[in-house]
């Protein structure tokens, strides 16, 4: 063991002990001393002298010692980083940092600036401007997607030419028209390079217009419906029909279809129209299904009348079961002048009978006390006005279910007269069924006509005479030989004829449909006239005249057939 020793030359003297094991050299070298001297080292086992050496002494606490650590950090692309140590130690301190154990170059501070760069790369388009096809007046926006290193640049094109001012990633046209169709593309370019999109194509078309939308009805049940629309804009059209809000499976038609309809088809009915632009949906319609009914609300009969044999006749009938039935009868002649009738009787009287049994009478309506319901029932059954003043004749009855006849006799010479009878109460069960006139039938105007009017949501099948020969057998003079029948629809539209109703299989047809309404039977190979027709709701004449412009006294029959 070393226990003293002293530098030798010059040296001063150092007093230490150390605790010494190998080779003093080495250890001493470890320690930092330098060979410069000599050191002769004296204890109590022995003593040498060292090899020639210099001593650098220094105190463990000068030596570096890091005391806050850099610390790991994660950021995006472009994002600048620093990290930071602090470490004690004597001064000066040096600095070396390190990436992957290579020495950055410069970076010899205790703080050192990172900044996190990739290469910049050209324009790539991540979304192309979509295709469109709108309407004329609408607003359009295309847009593109890029990726790439920023900052870009943009122009958009429109069939090859540049757009002035176009210059985002978003091109706004407002209310386009026919001439904003075309072949759009952009350009974006950055400072590495340039991409241009995929061509977008707008189509500038004409949105669908509904013109003629469907209509309401109201319909009998078993009836046939159709609903129709029409539209305009860019062809093609494509239909779709709904019901009660709900697509109608293979209703893709301009028109729907309905077929023999029952109470489940009845509600609101719509439909779209489309095109590649746009769709409209129409109004509403409503379709009411009702039970099958219609009847008899009106009745009447022209002919040439005058005073004792030559008044005009006129038989009806009220049907049914329930409350006795209002009913307007009307006599009237002046009043014919405002239609062009010439010849018209002057001063018409009404007299109203049940089977025999007089009921009540009129002349000259306006000094009726009832006066004021003729007008308003006049009015509410669709009836033209009658002046106050005319000389025409009206009553407002009640009638129970039977039959009814109206005597028309005139107070001051002949003239064409109507009779006319109007249903007061339509919803009511009780019903008008059968009308019937008796006159002298002359040419032009003093043909005898009867008309009558249909109400209701569905047909109605009527019988109507024409009867001359076969009123011999009551004791009737002076009859039309040869009666000819016509049925009009709305007074001009031929609806149906006959001239001798049993040829043609007409005895067959038509004998069990006398027998059904209560009519007299006709005798086969008589000159008589009879027809059946099934008619819509609406307005109805039928004539009857002499062939060959002959004359006679003929009788006219309406009856509804059950």
């Amino acid at each position: 063991m070393i226990r003293s020793g002293s530098w030798g030359g010059n040296a001063s003297l150092v007093r230490s002990a150390y605790r010494h094991y190998g080779t003093p050299d080495k250890r001493y070298q470890d320690l930092g001393f330098r060979p410069a001297r000599t050191l002769t080292i004296s204890g109590a086992i022995s003593s040498s002298d060292s090899p020639a050496f210099s001593l650098d002494l220094r105190t463990a606490s000068g030596l570096p010692a890091i005391t806050t650590q850099p610390s790991s950090q994660t950021v995006p692309v472009g994002q600048s980083v620093t990290f930071t140590v602090v470490a004690s130690g004597t001064a000066p301190l040096t600095y070396q940092w390190r990436k992957d154990g290579t020495a950055i170059g410069g970076a010899t501070s205790s703080a050192a600036s990172l900044t996190v760069t990739t290469p910049a790369t050209a324009p790539a388009i991540t979304a192309q401007p979509s295709d469109q096809t709108v309407g004329v007046g609408t607003n359009v926006t295309l847009r593109v997607g890029v990726s790439g290193t920023a900052p870009f640049t943009f122009q958009w094109r429109k069939n090859g030419a540049a757009i002035a001012g176009a210059t985002g990633d978003t091109l706004t046209l407002p209310l386009v028209t026919a001439a904003s169709a075309g072949s759009y593309t952009v350009l974006v370019t950055n400072a590495v390079g340039s991409a241009t999109s995929a061509v977008a194509v707008l189509a500038v078309i004409d949105l669908p217009r509904i013109t003629t939308p469907p209509v309401d009805q109201a319909v009998a049940v078993g009836s046939n419906v159709v609903f129709t629309v029409v539209a305009s804009g860019t062809a093609p059209l494509r239909y779709q029909w709904s019901k009660d809000g709900r697509a109608i499976a293979g209703a893709v038609n301009a028109t729907l279809a309905l077929t023999a309809v029952t109470d489940a088809d009845a509600g609101i009915y719509s439909v779209a129209v489309t095109n590649a632009a746009s769709t409209e949906t129409s109004r509403t319609a409503t379709l009411v299904v009702s039970p099958a009914a219609s009847k008899i609300v009106n009745l009447s009969v022209r002919s040439g009348a005058g005073a004792g044999n030559e008044t005009l006749i006129v038989g009806f009938v009220v049907a049914g079961q329930g409350a006795a039935k209002p009913v307007l009868v009307r006599g009237i002649g002046p009043s014919l002048a405002q239609f062009g009738v010439t010849g018209v009787m002057a001063d018409p009287e009404l007299t109203l009978y049940r089977e025999s049994i007089f009921i009540q009478s009129n002349d000259d309506w306006g000094m009726s006390a009832l006066a004021d319901q003729i007008a308003a029932t006049s009015a509410a059954t669709g009836a033209f006005p009658l002046g106050r003043a005319s000389k025409d004749a009206a009553l407002r009855v009640v009638l129970q279910p039977g039959s009814y006849t109206v005597n028309m006799s005139s107070r001051a010479g002949t003239g064409i007269a109507l009779v006319e009878a109007y249903d007061a109460d339509i919803p009511a069960l009780t019903r008008l069924v059968n009308v019937s006139a008796r006159s002298f039938v002359d040419r032009g105007a003093g043909v005898l006509i009867v008309g009558f009017a249909i109400q209701g949501n569905t047909t109605k099948t009527v019988l109507v005479r024409g009867i001359g020969p076969a009123l011999a057998p009551f004791g009737v003079s002076g009859t039309l030989v040869d009666p000819q029948l016509v049925l009009f629809k709305e007074g001009s539209e031929v609806v149906a004829t006959n001239d001798d109703w049993w040829r043609g299989g007409g005895a067959l047809a038509l004998a069990p449909v006398f027998s059904a309404v209560g009519a007299f039977s006709l005798v086969s190979g008589l000159a008589d006239a009879a027809l059946i027709a099934t008619l819509p709701p609406g307005s109805y004449t039928a004539q009857v005249k002499g062939a060959g412009d002959s004359t006679g006294v003929a009788l006219i029959e309406v009856y509804e057939v059950p």
